[in-house]
């Protein structure tokens, strides 16, 4: 039974392996830097108070990360994109 255990457990982490590798080779890495509310700000020469208000109403898509917003480069292009 032990010996089940792992070798699902090997193979499970093997195909997450296999996924993970695959996600990261789908996305080049300035998709994957996270801007600060003030970095996005600069990069859209607006307030950093604007930045927060699009990520609350959701007009420029963000993730919360320890209560502070985190936005991509590939989020804010697509954001300048739509203006």
């Amino acid at each position: 039974m032990k010996d089940l255990q792992e070798q699902i457990s090997s193979k499970v982490e093997e195909i997450l392996r296999e996924k993970l590798e695959d996600l990261l080779k789908s996305h080049s890495t300035s998709d994957l830097q996270l801007f600060t509310s003030k970095e996005a700000a600069a990069l859209l020469k607006v307030d950093t108070q604007v930045v927060r208000r699009l990520c609350k109403e959701g007009l420029l898509k963000s993730h919360k990360v320890c209560g502070q917003y985190r936005i991509t480069r590939k989020d804010i292009d697509q954001y300048l994109n739509r203006r």
